[in-house]
């Protein structure tokens, strides 16, 4: 180790650009360990001091990201939550790839290098931190951490202070300087005897543990490892609970001057996305859904068959004399036009341009699009193939989550995602400034009920 008692190595992160990423120790506490019953995760002392055995980078806002599954860099989707700045990390390398620059340059103590790996016993749905060694003694170049999307189309969220990088210093050359050997353990009788001791203690107590009685007289779980105590009781030579480890000082010069408050940051507009739950009852749903069936199995004019999803047009059920349930879709398509008048007044009043009802299957979904414009190959905006269209509305006819998986709306330009329930009316403008996707459907069948408005009386839907 280099230097003496009194003089610890020095692990040192040099400020090279802004904003700066939070250092601190790494806890102890893992949210997942809590949770398992009776706390019993946190009995197991290994998993407690390699959960403290470094330091953790943490993310500094909330952004959520979401792979194609493709291998370009723009197959990942990165969008800032709930603030109008750029998410800290960047797609660089492709493949589903994710990309922090820490804004640090770490020097270590000559013979020590550092291991950048993602934050111990932490697992995350979806992504895994890749790991990497980086010879801090020399190199004065910076480093980045890097996780990769391992589930395609699945939303990712990272949230602002929660870890996404755990540093620790070791000196490569102890782990070259080992001798690995296989060894019978008859060969050593002292390591062998406490070994058998220990073996049997613990097999006991794995025996008596469901008898009756036992518990009322001894504890759940044996901790002579948790104390530090061999079989007969000696104390370990060396034994820790807890690591101790100190936090990054302040910039030199500047350890005893508080830094100035960090300007907020600024929020974007709120959305003027209209949100109505239980807009439908369970029983409308379903009313919904198996005139959809019925319509779908006996092949009716009207309907438009595509790979992975099926649409009727809602004028389809009157036609194929469903009275019962276009005689709902009159009113719920009256009520729609009334609550979206009263969210977005006009100098016209709002009219029907089509009531669409739609089952999306496995993989389907609807790319990010504006439902009255485009981008034109030069990246300018012109009138798409429905200008007339002012405002959309869709309510959702069963649940993500428990009758299918995925399908979720999203808003990118908004930082905005809506988890479908049976029952939910949304609805919002169909200007570029509402851009909005909905992402691929993973499991079960997705139903919908989707409403588009317009002042324009060349394109009012014929209805009765």
């Amino acid at each position: 180790m280099s230097g003496t008692s009194s003089q610890p190595p020095k692990l040192t992160a040099f400020v090279v650009s802004g904003p700066a990423l939070p250092i601190r120790p790494a806890p102890s506490a893992r949210a997942w360990m809590d949770a398992t019953n009776q706390h019993f995760a946190n009995r197991c002392l290994p998993l407690l001091i390699a959960n403290q055995a470094g330091w953790f980078v943490f993310n500094s806002r909330a952004f959520r990201v979401t792979w194609t599954g493709g291998t370009s860099q723009d197959s990942l989707r990165i969008e800032s939550v709930g603030a109008w700045l750029p998410a800290p990390a960047v797609s660089h390398f492709g493949h589903g790839i994710l990309t922090w620059t820490l804004p640090y340059l770490f020097r270590t103590p000559a013979g020590y290098s550092l291991l950048v790996r993602g934050p111990a016993n932490s697992p995350k749905d979806g992504v895994y931190p890749l790991e990497g060694i980086v010879e801090t003694d020399w190199s004065v170049a910076t480093f980045t951490m890097n996780w990769i999307v391992t589930r395609p189309h699945h939303p990712i969220t990272f949230e602002a202070d929660e870890p996404i990088c755990m540093v620790v210093p070791f000196r490569v050359g102890e782990l070259e300087a080992f001798a690995p050997e296989l060894s019978a353990l008859a060969g050593d009788l002292a390591t062998r005897d406490a070994y058998t001791e220990w073996s049997k203690s613990r097999g006991e107590f794995l025996r008596n543990l469901h008898s009756p009685g036992f518990l009322a007289t001894h504890e759940p779980w044996q901790k002579h490892y948790f104390r530090g105590l061999l079989p007969d009781g000696v104390p370990a030579p060396e034994h820790r609970t807890k690591l101790h480890l100190r936090p990054f000082a302040g910039l030199a010069g500047q350890a005893e001057k508080p830094s100035a408050p960090a300007p907020p940051e600024p929020s974007s507009p709120p959305p003027l996305i209209l949100e109505v739950p239980n807009f439908l009852s369970p029983e409308e749903c379903a009313k919904l859904i198996d005139g959809f069936r019925r319509l779908n199995s006996s092949g009716a004019r009207g309907l438009r068959r595509f790979p992975l999803r099926i649409e009727i047009p809602a004028r389809t059920f009157k036609d194929a004399g469903e009275s019962n349930v276009h005689d709902l879709l009159t009113r719920v398509r009256n009520h729609i036009v009334r609550l979206l008048q009263e969210r977005y007044p006009t100098p016209t009043a709002l009219a029907v341009d089509l009531t669409l009802l739609s089952e999306m299957s496995p993989g389907d979904s609807h790319p990010l699009h504006s439902d009255n414009e485009r981008q034109d190959p030069a990246g300018k905006w012109i009138p798409n193939h429905t200008p007339w269209r002012e405002f959309a509305a869709v309510v959702y006819l069963n649940t993500c989550g428990a009758d299918y998986t995925g399908g979720e709306l999203r808003f990118p330009p908004l930082a905005v995602e809506v988890s479908p329930r049976a029952g939910l009316l949304v609805g919002f403008p169909c200007h570029r400034a509402y851009q909005h996707e909905v992402i691929p459907v993973v499991q079960g069948l997705r139903y919908s009920l989707s409403l588009w408005t317009t002042t324009d009386s060349r394109h009012v839907e014929r209805w009765s």
